[in-house]
């Protein structure tokens, strides 16, 4: 039997939060699920760009809004 690494409640609320952020959901909502007093705190320590793809993404979407313009 495999035992799960040991891990911390701040890791796991530091996990959910950066996943919701990830999934770009609504920054003022987050700050309120996460129960930061700003949003500074917030946009941050967890709207950290984690993903190459995302950078990829984003790129396309610029070309793609040059193109058509």
């Amino acid at each position: 039997m495999e035992l799960l690494p040991k891990f911390s409640a701040h890791v796991m609320r530091h996990t959910a939060c950066t996943r919701m952020a990830g999934c770009r959901m609504d920054v003022k909502v987050l700050q309120y699920i996460m129960g930061h007093a700003h949003i500074d705190v917030t946009k941050e320590v967890y709207n950290h760009i984690g993903e190459l793809t995302r950078i990829e993404k984003e790129v396309a979407r610029l070309d793609s809004m040059a193109l058509n313009a």
